[in-house]
């Protein structure tokens, strides 16, 4: 398979998902298989879902679109707590299927779930990698993550929640929560249309490690390049009248 036109995978599929995103509210649809081909053909196996699953939500949702984009913000912010839930009331079968089906990221996020609760201030940007390998191999774990099929490997958290939580701890991450709703607030009262597929693109980029990548750097550059510009047009468009 090919690697897309830009290289890694993961955030070969996050750009062109993004893309869909864009075209979805701009309206030109007619681009929007273009960039699920370029998507197939990077084998990025969770842009494709979500692409798919986010353009059936948009045109299926009707009337409910305010009330959708509410369910998956709150879906997402609070995807540490599901986490915790399903590893402590689940058995170790349970475990290995989640893992398996999650391509290893179930695991990973409870080893960096034991990390914040046991450095509930966070281990400092770019330390959560460092420390993965000492953790998991830790028999004090919160959560007996040596039963768990992993690579004796330092693995990025493939997560920007449990980056954020293992790195920065729960006073930055309740800042990002912060942040999250107050955009989406704000965005929200400018168009219900565009809250909701704010937090689609939202949903998915949760599984990257946001903060290393200068690519979503662009492309949230490019979302509040094109906000601003709407709203100049509509303000010259009131005072033209």
């Amino acid at each position: 398979m090919l690697s897309g036109l830009i290289g890694e995978p993961n955030y070969t599929g996050f750009f062109y998902f993004g893309s869909i995103i864009y075209f979805i509210y701009t309206k030109k649809y007619r681009y929007i298989p273009i960039a699920l081909v370029i998507i197939l053909s990077c084998a990025s196996r969770t842009f494709l879902i979500c692409s798919v699953v986010s353009i059936l939500i948009y045109f299926l949702s009707f009337n409910l679109k305010r009330l959708l984009s509410y369910l998956i913000l709150y879906s997402v912010i609070s995807y540490p707590i599901l986490v915790s839930l399903l590893y402590q009331f689940s058995d170790t079968s349970f475990h290995l299927l989640a893992t398996k089906i999650t391509n290893g990221r179930f695991a990973i996020h409870c080893v960096y779930l034991d990390m914040f609760l046991k450095n509930p201030l966070g281990v400092g940007f770019f330390n959560g990698a460092k420390r993965f390998a000492q953790q998991r191999a830790n028999e004090a774990n919160v959560f007996p993550i040596h039963d768990m099929d992993l690579y004796i490997s330092n693995y990025q958290q493939h997560s920007l929640n449990f980056q954020i939580l293992s790195e920065f701890g729960i006073i930055g991450y309740l800042l990002f929560c912060y942040f999250i709703f107050s955009l989406h607030k704000h965005v929200s009262s400018y168009s219900s249309k565009l809250a909701l597929l704010l937090t689609l693109f939202i949903f998915p980029t949760m599984q990257l490690n946001v903060t290393n990548e200068i690519i979503v750097y662009l492309m949230i550059s490019l979302i509040l390049i094109y906000l601003n510009t709407k709203k100049k047009d509509q303000l010259f468009s009131k005072h033209s009248h």
